[in-house]
């Protein structure tokens, strides 16, 4: 992955100061330098990924069902192994491949070479089969007041979160209007946009008043279902997660999601052993991104009462708070604000703040095999020593 594409996806993500990029920009490329792995992209990715970029959607679907018809790669389970890297660099080659031999328009440029120009002995043409038209995307609205037999409209909107993600496809949004709910959501591994108010105010009171109670059942929300770079989960408080692992959210199965303006508070994980995380937990290969989010006041009973990583996953953190977090229990290394067993945690322009363990480390520890990032970050009232093993 070449510089230049690295900096265009860490800058399209947050704005961050120039020296948290440049840092960031390193890691990435050291981190790719080490990785053998390069997955497929499905088709709902590709997509997903020019909307970020802003190529219109619409051209870059056609140009790809064209193709698709073309070569007779349809059906589940097709992906495109592109053997690069992400953001610019996938849009680069996909409209080199795609976009350039399909004008903007959606047509084919000249003859196609398709079994529908192909005459055989038979008296009639061969006709390519018409690509499924996908159904638009569409906003699911749920409400305190709303009913569970509802439409998911604004007028009649469901009252379950859970029931609209599990009516909803991959490309829509499920828009949670103010209040509380309790309930411990499973994303099932669709590329969905679930959001509250502030995605539309801007206006943090939204998010503290769009809250997502886990009632101490579980995680309050799972996405471990290889959900795809569209997900987005943005603008609620989430609090009352109660698991060994990840009592806010549950985040691993390669999962690749964004979490952004979210406030993770009072969340618990009951782990004896050194794998918790009571905000957060990544793991599995999972690979998301937490922007502008809140640690707050979450409590463990072994490493991370923040966020907690492992198994090679390799989340991003940027501009996100944590304080007021707190691990309990016997052993040495803790990190109150952050645990990684393994994986490759990176953390841009954060402020971390009056975490306390009952271990080595109020702020981060990082061990067997981790090979973490913080660049650009403020570590201010703590006790005890900060970080461990960590490639600063």
């Amino acid at each position: 992955m070449k510089k230049d594409e690295v900096q265009t996806e860490l800058e399209h993500r947050v704005d961050i100061p120039d020296e948290a990029i440049d840092a960031l920009i390193a890691r990435a490329i050291e981190l790719d330098a080490e990785s053998n792995a390069n997955p497929g992209m499905s088709v709902d990715e590709v997509l997903a990924l020019s909307d970020e970029l802003d190529i219109d959607r619409r051209h870059m679907e056609a140009a790809i069902r064209e193709r698709l018809a073309q070569e007779g790669q349809r059906g589940a389970g097709r992906r495109w192994l592109l053997g690069v890297g992400v953001g610019g660099c996938v849009i680069a080659v996909l409209v080199w491949s795609l976009v350039l031999k399909t004008p903007m328009g959606g047509e084919p440029a000249g003859e196609p070479e398709t079994p529908a120009n192909v005459v055989n002995d038979r008296p009639e043409t061969t006709r390519a089969v018409e690509p499924a038209a996908r159904r638009a995307p569409r906003t699911w609205h749920v409400a305190r007041d709303g009913s569970d037999g509802a439409e998911g409209t604004e007028a009649a909107p469901l009252a379950v979160i859970q029931r609209a993600i599990d009516a909803a496809a991959s490309g829509d949004t499920v828009l949670v209007h103010e209040g509380v709910y309790e309930e411990n959501l499973n994303l099932g591994g669709k590329g969905l946009r679930l959001v509250s108010e502030f995605s539309l105010s801007g206006d943090v009171a939204d998010i503290d008043a769009t809250v997502l109670d886990g009632q101490k059942r579980g995680s309050v929300v799972t996405m471990a279902s290889q959900e795809p770079p569209s997900t987005l989960v943005m603008g609620f408080t989430v609090t009352g997660g109660l698991a060994d692992r990840g009592g806010g959210l549950h985040v691993s199965g390669g999962a690749r999601v964004r979490i952004s303006h979210c406030h993770i508070r009072g969340n618990e994980s009951q782990a004896k052993t050194a794998i918790g995380g009571a905000g957060v937990f990544v793991g599995g290969g999972a690979a998301p991104v937490f922007e502008r989010c809140r640690f707050v006041g979450n409590l463990a009973q072994s490493g991370g009462a923040g966020v907690c990583v492992a198994e090679n996953a390799r989340p991003v953190f940027l501009n996100s708070v944590f304080t007021g977090n707190t691990t309990v229990g016997s052993s040495h290394y803790h990190g109150a604000a952050a645990f990684a067993w393994g994986g490759h945690p990176v953390f841009g322009n954060c402020l971390f703040h009056n975490n306390a363990s009952s271990g080595n480390q109020d702020v981060f520890a990082c061990i067997n095999g981790c090979r973490g990032t913080v660049s650009s970050s403020t570590i201010a009232q703590h006790n005890k020593q900060a970080l461990v093993d960590l490639h600063l």
